[in-house]
């Protein structure tokens, strides 16, 4: 619990150990939650990403691509970004990310979550020419 911390992570944020700003990871993971953030959002969660993934860092993630009505509530979708997967690739790459297919490969069916009308990524930071 000392560890834990929560935040909006469509708003900027910095992780960080003090002396460490920010804090970086070699893996950052994200299933079934992009589908859930606004459009309009969405620049500022990979930006987030991208600050405090390692340089050599993955971003592997999962994206539904189909409705997800709340009986609870009257006409409110909870995947508010539906889009085919040329948008989200086009997305990821205007924000500094690269899909990396053999990676992808290596999971094969094994995803935490394989929902199958998902698109399952596995994303590096774009090389610096």
């Amino acid at each position: 619990p000392d560890y834990l911390f929560t935040c909006d992570i469509t708003k900027p944020f910095t992780l960080h150990t003090g002396n460490k700003i920010p804090y970086s990871f070699g893996i950052v993971t994200a299933w079934e939650v992009l589908e859930h953030i606004l459009k309009e959002n969405l620049p500022s969660l990979f930006a987030n990403v991208h600050r405090h993934l390692n340089p050599d860092g993955l971003f592997i993630v999962s994206v539904t691509n189909y409705p997800s009505p709340n009986p609870n509530y009257k006409n409110v979708d909870m995947h508010r970004t539906l889009q085919d997967l040329t948008w989200w690739l086009d997305q990821l790459e205007m924000h500094g990310f690269v899909r990396d297919e053999s990676i992808e490969q290596y999971f094969g069916k094994d995803w935490v979550r394989n929902e199958r009308n998902s698109y399952h990524l596995v994303l590096r930071k774009k090389r610096k020419i």
